[in-house]
């Protein structure tokens, strides 16, 4: 199982996770207050985070779990995806302004000032529950891809993850957070790409042959 995974790839994987820590590193030194830290001082580009937020709620889980159901059963998941292009103006034009004019950090903090601090407590805690079922799961998918790919123990795998993900969170605060997204977009688009040009490149009458085969087996949308 090592020598399938070979010596490119290990050193591929080891560059990006060095990487991902050194950008941590290099953004910390820049921080000087409170708000450089926790919101990148405000001054971010739009498309970085743009980016971050793509890769933020496209996991691991997502990037392989959704193909492998389209799989096993159809591709009527992709309208997630979809339904993406018909909120984003809402959140971009309505939500995001409304919170920048107010200037608070969280859209937790605005519900203190607006119902009271009990009910920030209470959604914030709900928040982070709902945010830590959902870690569990991010971080083992991709952990057991990189078990199965190399050999490695499983819950080593996990636990670098893990250790790796935090470290440059908290040396490099939201700026590090925002920078390291935006590779992982690079990365998550670009691999998907070169999968699907792959794909199409090395199947018997390229696209046409997939869509053709997906459909006689009933693996396109299904409306129910």
């Amino acid at each position: 199982m090592f020598a399938q995974f070979g010596a490119l790839n290990y050193t591929i994987l080891g560059v990006y996770l060095v990487l991902m820590f050194a950008v941590g590193v290099y953004v910390a030194g820049r921080q000087r207050t409170t708000e450089d830290y926790f919101l990148a001082g405000r001054r971010m580009p739009w498309l970085v985070v743009a980016m971050s937020m793509f890769a933020s709620v496209t996991s691991a889980t997502s990037y392989m779990g959704l193909p492998g159901d389209a799989y096993s059963e159809n591709c009527s998941l992709i309208l997630l995806g979809v339904s993406g292009l018909f909120v984003a103006p809402i959140l971009i034009f309505v939500f995001f302004p409304f919170y920048r004019r107010l200037g608070v950090t969280t859209s937790f903090e605005y519900i203190g000032h607006r119902f009271g601090q009990p009910a920030r407590l209470t959604v914030s805690a709900l928040f982070l529950l709902a945010r830590l079922g959902w870690l569990g799961v991010v971080i083992y998918s991709p952990a057991l891809a990189i078990s199965v790919a190399t050999g490695v123990n499983l819950y080593s795998a996990i636990v670098l993850m893990g250790v790796l993900a935090v470290s440059y969170t908290v040396i490099g605060g939201l700026a590090a957070v925002l920078w390291t997204d935006v590779l992982q977009f690079v990365i998550l688009t670009g691999g998907a790409l070169w999968v699907a040009a792959t794909l199409i490149a090395s199947v018997p009458e390229g696209l046409t042959g997939i869509i053709t085969t997906a459909h006689e087996t009933d693996h396109l949308l299904r409306w129910d």
